[in-house]
């Protein structure tokens, strides 16, 4: 009986591929957003050491400059804080769509692997019933020949 071969084994390997691909690009994403989340922190962190800084320098002094310093200064922190926060926002839903996708391919090549393993097993079932008739006519040739 002839090897066994799958019908749709290109199509297979494709979608193989595509899902190889997918997980790729979820991979690099999921990488940006750690960098984004560590700037956000990074940022963060360097906010409340202005903050402190600024308070530890004021003394509990009200000096109309260092007030107004501080303060510019501390906006200026808050808007890259929150352009880092948008940021990070955009990446963990750049990163929700590419799993999404991935399922999708994912799910196109199971949907192929079981079909492959279904048509293996009939082939299977056929190659042993094949050899059973074999056996079965070689059984009722021998059997022939003693009896003759």
């Amino acid at each position: 009986m002839k090897r066994f071969a799958f019908r749709y084994q290109t199509l297979l390997e494709v979608r193989e591929q595509a899902q190889r691909r997918e997980e790729e690009k979820l991979r690099r994403l999921l990488g940006d957003q750690a960098a984004e989340a560590a700037d956000l922190a990074r940022l963060e962190s360097e906010a409340e050491a202005s903050r402190q800084a600024f308070a530890a320098e004021l003394g509990g002094r009200l000096e109309l400059d260092h007030v107004l310093t501080m303060h510019g200064c501390l906006d200026a922190h808050a808007a890259r804080i929150e352009a880092a926060r948008r940021r990070l926002e955009a990446c963990e839903a750049r990163v929700l769509n590419q799993r999404e996708v991935l399922l999708v391919t994912q799910q196109e090549a199971e949907v192929l692997r079981r079909l492959k393993a279904r048509d293996f097993e009939a082939w299977r079932r056929s190659l042993d019933r094949a050899e059973a008739a074999l056996l079965d006519e070689i059984a009722t040739l021998r059997h022939t020949r003693r009896s003759v």
